[in-house]
């Protein structure tokens, strides 16, 4: 190992370089920085260990030199097995101990045995080895080892299987070898099969199960068929097992989900289940109408809606119907017929017609009496009076749709209100005349004083409420005065307010804003000035 490096004269100390050792262990490398300026960083012998040696152990060690320990007897170590020299100190050592525990005979395991003689007792560490009997294979790891008085997980003895022949059925080109637990699909012959219904068969301890042989199975019957309101399309007496057979619905009937025709299959048990054809409807004949759906066939029960073309209506009067499936076929034929004329519209009081015009033809209706399908009327009321509704009436299949009414839209006499007169009252009033109330002397009006007839409705009345009096004698008493008007008596509505003053030469008692009072229907708390 080279001696330690010395800086060049023009580098100062603690800008020279450090140089790095390598060490190496085992496959790693690692550099440790190797200070400069020092005399010598070497180690002595690395620390004594009890129950521990160092192999090839030196007296002196290096800056970055190892040293590994071994334990002696069973005795385990504990802790990093390497020590380092660095800068002359070593790092801590190991220690070796006692495991925790010893174990007992090695596990039993099926179909093999451990290779040497069973102990009753195992050392911590120890090793035993497996091997498996004539025609078993070994599954995992043939050593294990006594660990903390538990052995590590034992290897398994699996059952080898050949499949090499299947009687009655497709066996394999080439020998092939199966372990224990494993499952191979086979191929039977046609009306062949594994016992139960079963396509494989399994490597167990004791060969295949089931064994290779396929059996024979039973066929199905013609007579065995039973296909309510269908037949079968090709008879023949008996069928192979897994054979597909076509049926046949007979006229107007349809399999399930609709269809004519279908398949069912011959299994192991017999036939698959059982088909059936329902009764169906076709698409029917419209007369002057239109289906409002798009289906081809319809189950018993189903139902159909359609409408009629403009200008027509079916036998109920309406534009729209349906028609059910039954057994029989449907229900009603979906006709429709020409829309009837209504009469003359319904009298309305205090109204009058003002157009008359076909929704249809947009022409004013020509024959006296009559008015065309879809023929719209509209009403007019006289004054005082206004329609209901602003629809007018429509000609539907001969009626008329109910025709609007003149809602009269006077008033009678305003609302009585306690304490308060109309002048020049009216016994009625037309629609946006006015009444203006005035209160009894000394009340005051409160609300709006003018009500309005409205659509035959009076607007909101006002109210008659007391007046507070304010007299000369009650100022005196508290000595106040009004602070703007010099008046002997007012009077006061109710939420108004009134503002007073001390007379000369007094000052106020009573708190500032007691000063400005409102009066409440008819009282008030009046201010005190000394």
């Amino acid at each position: 190992m080279a001696g330690p490096r010395k800086c060049p004269a023009a580098v100062s100390e603690p800008l020279c370089p450090v140089p790095v050792a390598i060490v190496q262990s085992g496959e790693s490398q690692r550099e440790l920085p190797k200070p400069v300026g020092e005399a010598d960083l070497s180690c002595g012998s690395p620390p004594s260990v009890q129950n521990a040696s160092i192999p090839n152990k030196m007296s002196r060690y290096q800056h970055g030199d190892t040293a590994r320990y071994e334990c002696r007897h069973s005795l385990v170590l504990v802790g990093n097995g390497e020590v380092t020299c660095l800068s002359g100190n070593w790092t801590d050592p190991p220690e070796c101990k006692e495991p925790k525990g010893k174990c007992g005979p090695p596990p039993v395991i099926d179909n093999g045995d451990i290779t040497t003689y069973p102990l009753a007792v195992y050392a911590p560490g120890s090793s035993v080895e497996y091997q498996c009997q004539a025609y078993y294979e070994l599954e995992g790891n043939r050593r294990i080892t006594c660990r903390d008085g538990q052995w590590s997980e034992p290897p398994k003895c699996l059952g080898i299987c050949i499949f090499n022949y299947l009687e009655n059925g497709h066996r394999p080109r080439y020998e092939l070898k199966y372990l224990q637990g494993t499952s191979v699909h086979v191929h039977c012959y046609p009306g062949y099969m594994l016992p139960n219904k079963q396509t494989s068969m399994t490597c167990t301890e004791n060969g295949w199960l089931p064994p290779p042989r396929c059996i024979r199975v039973e066929t199905c019957l013609n007579s065995k068929v039973k296909i309510e309101n269908g037949f079968i399309a090709e008879p023949e007496p008996t069928y192979l097992l897994n054979q597909r057979v076509k049926f046949k619905c007979k006229q107007d009937y349809v399999t399930e989900d609709g269809h004519t025709s279908g398949y069912i299959t011959c299994l192991q048990n017999g036939w698959s289940a059982q088909p059936r054809c329902i009764k169906s409807c076709g698409v029917p004949v419209f007369e002057n109408a239109r289906a409002r759906s798009d289906g081809t066939w319809f189950k018993v029960n189903d139902r159909l809606a359609y409408e009629c073309q403009d200008g027509y209506k079916n036998r109920d009067g309406h534009t729209v119907g349906s028609i059910v499936c039954g057994d029989n076929g449907w229900s009603d034929t979906p006709a429709c017929q020409e829309k009837t004329a209504c009469p003359q519209p319904p009298h309305v009081e205090h109204g009058s017609i003002i157009s008359s015009r076909s929704s249809e033809d947009e022409r004013e209706t020509l024959v006296p009496r009559l008015y065309a399908h879809g023929t719209t009327l509209s009403y007019i009321c006289k004054d005082g009076f206004k329609l209901s509704k602003e629809d007018g009436i429509r000609c539907h299949q001969g009626k008329w749709s109910a025709p609007p009414q003149c809602v009269d839209l006077s008033c009678g006499s305003p609302p009585r209100v306690q304490n308060a007169f109309i002048p020049n009252q009216k016994p009625r009033y037309q629609h946006g005349d006015t009444a203006h109330y005035q209160c009894r002397h000394p009340l005051g009006l409160f609300g709006n004083a003018e009500v309005t007839c409205l659509s035959g409705k009076w607007t909101d009345p006002p109210e008659c409420k007391d007046a507070c009096v304010i007299s000369e004698e009650e100022m005196e008493k508290h000595n106040i005065e009004l602070r703007y008007l010099g008046a002997k008596k007012i009077y006061s509505r109710s939420k108004d307010f009134v503002e007073f003053r001390c007379r000369d030469y007094y000052r106020r008692v009573s708190p500032d804003y007691a000063f400005r009072v409102e009066c409440h229907e008819g009282k008030m708390e009046y201010p005190t000035c000394a």
